[in-house]
């Protein structure tokens, strides 16, 4: 159980510095 909540943290992790960058790629976007 404690590897699968490892993975869900690295998971929601990767998920919001993609959502992060693709946030800055569309703002900075003319």
């Amino acid at each position: 159980m404690s590897v699968v909540i490892t993975a869900l943290i690295v998971f929601v992790i990767i998920f919001h510095v993609w959502a992060m960058v693709l946030e800055m790629f569309f703002w900075t976007k003319p």
